[in-house]
């Protein structure tokens, strides 16, 4: 929670993902509803906060069923995998892969939870 709040995301709407069984989101995004609005988020890779950008502008829609998103020469892509929610709400989860790219590691791909809405 202090991490998202120090990122200052500017934005109407979010998504997040988290792992599972994890109770913090790996990543969390912020985007207002135009489509030429351009997504910020921040993610947690081990003891550091990374800033991020969305790759293409598109607003908070280009964002519900996944967004590629870069921060140097990582590349952070969260693809949802099943549009059958998990749970219920008004902004039910759906199962998704954050995929990491970077120079400084081998690729990481881990499967998680989805979440967008209010």
């Amino acid at each position: 929670p202090n991490d998202i709040e120090a990122a200052n995301l500017q934005g109407e709407l979010g998504c997040s993902f988290a792992e599972q069984q994890a109770g913090a989101p790996l990543l969390v995004a912020m985007a207002d509803v135009r489509d030429g609005a351009t997504a910020d988020g921040v993610m947690k890779l081990g003891p550091s906060t990374l800033r991020l950008s969305a790759a293409e502008p598109g607003g908070f829609n280009a964002m519900v069923d996944g967004e590629r998103f870069i921060s140097g020469d990582l590349t952070a892509t969260v693809a949802v995998t099943s549009d059958e929610p998990v749970g219920g709400g008004e902004s039910p989860p759906r199962r998704a892969t954050l995929t990491l790219k970077s120079a400084a590691f081998a690729p990481q791909r881990i499967e998680g939870l989805w979440t967008c809405g209010p």
